[in-house]
């Protein structure tokens, strides 16, 4: 399971699934900003200024964040995690999957901060960058180095209950899901004819334990979200975390730390569950394809003995 594997899978998985959920980052950008706007005017405002692609307006730097983002995230969860279970032995498997998350999303958070910032502006409307070259180079004037790293501490507020939330609630979904008849739950070996069938289901066990699990951890963490959104799009106003908390409270009242909270629950639900699908899925087929090669190897050069087995356990 080398962590180049793990890299490459978290790069392809975080791309596919970037892109396709790329309108509902939009939507909710726009939706952060006031909580008088609502969902049909919010898609209004990002149709506005091209029909074609005002939904999709910011993928380019939602890509460059977002791929380089999901690689090192699955590389760096994929070793804490491995690191952790050495350390404590196998036990406590549900604080080592909440620790492990935590400490792995936060950790790229704060390396792809200055991407996340010019994300946020260019899905906003507040904005015209036209390129991120301008988009850096006017924060840098304004605002200096600090300015690419506005709403750290917001993310941090956010990334480190939700990815340690969401990846114990994964993990303790997917052997539930699995039991209820989703996929198949037997352990004997099954003829071939039964084995891409058994292969989707456990496809469809992942998709659903992703969705499950981002609803779940995306409700715990949505003011945090929102408050980042703020101060990335309006530092001037919201000048850190708590001072938007306490002008978001007062102007709006605690409605207002769920604005947009149903498009980013939509949104995060896809994106986890497509994300972690495809991880799950290019990991699984790597190993699975270097066990077989390693097993081929290894019955030619003792001339037809009995090899290892056919599968690799998916660590992620």
């Amino acid at each position: 399971r080398s962590p180049v594997l793990h890299f490459f899978a978290g790069a392809a998985s975080g791309f596919v699934s970037c892109v396709m959920v790329q309108p509902l980052d939009v939507v909710i950008s726009t939706l952060s900003l006031c909580l008088s706007v609502s969902l049909s005017l919010s898609l209004s405002l990002s149709l506005s200024l091209s029909p074609l692609t005002g939904l999709w307006r910011g993928t380019w730097p939602t890509v460059l964040r977002t791929v380089p983002g999901s690689a090192l995230y699955f590389m760096t969860l994929d070793a804490v995690r491995s690191a952790l279970r050495r350390w404590t032995n196998g036990r406590a498997a549900n604080a080592v999957n909440l620790a492990a998350g935590a400490v792995s999303r936060v950790s790229v958070g704060v390396v792809m901060m200055p991407l996340a910032v010019v994300k946020v502006r260019f899905e906003s409307n507040l904005y015209s960058y036209t390129t991120m070259r301008s988009a850096f180079r006017d924060i840098l004037r304004e605002r200096g180095v600090r300015g690419l790293f506005y709403g750290v501490g917001a993310t941090a507020l956010r990334d480190a209950p939700f990815a340690g939330l969401y990846v114990m609630f994964y993990e303790l979904a997917k052997p539930a899901i699995a039991a209820s008849g989703h996929s198949s739950s037997s352990s004997q070996s099954s003829p071939p004819q039964q084995q891409q069938p058994q292969r989707n289901g456990e496809a469809a066990t992942n998709m659903l334990a992703g969705m499950a699990s981002a609803l779940a951890a995306t409700s715990v963490t949505q003011p945090f979200d929102m408050l980042k959104t703020r101060i990335q799009l309006k530092p001037d106003v919201y000048k850190n975390t708590w001072v938007a908390a306490v002008k978001v409270a007062k102007d709006e009242g605690f409605k207002g730390f769920f604005s947009g909270m149903i498009p980013r629950m939509v949104r995060k639900s896809l994106s986890s569950a497509i994300s972690w699908t495809l991880y799950e899925e290019i990991v699984r087929l790597a190993s699975a394809s270097s066990s077989s090669t390693s097993g081929s190897s290894g019955i030619r050069s003792s001339g037809g003995g009995g090899g290892g087995k056919g599968s690799a356990e998916v660590a992620v």
